[in-house]
């Protein structure tokens, strides 16, 4: 039996995989998502990240140039 298709895949992050990706520390991850800034999915008592929230995030933060 495989897994329906719904277009894009979807590709879910523990909190040490973003942690790593974001060069910050798990528990900081675990505060983002815990207050709702960084989305995550709970499974159980499993967390995960979609890879394009965290790119998201990432990309909601960065800076325009200084006028």
């Amino acid at each position: 039996m495989s897994a329906p298709e719904f277009g894009a895949e979807v590709h879910l992050l523990t909190r040490q995989q973003v942690a790593e990706m974001l060069a910050l520390s798990p528990r900081k991850v675990w505060l983002l998502g815990n207050c709702g800034e960084l989305p995550c999915v709970r499974i159980g008592r499993s967390v995960r990240f979609d890879l394009r929230d965290v790119e998201a995030f990432v990309e909601s933060r960065k800076r325009k140039g200084a006028r």
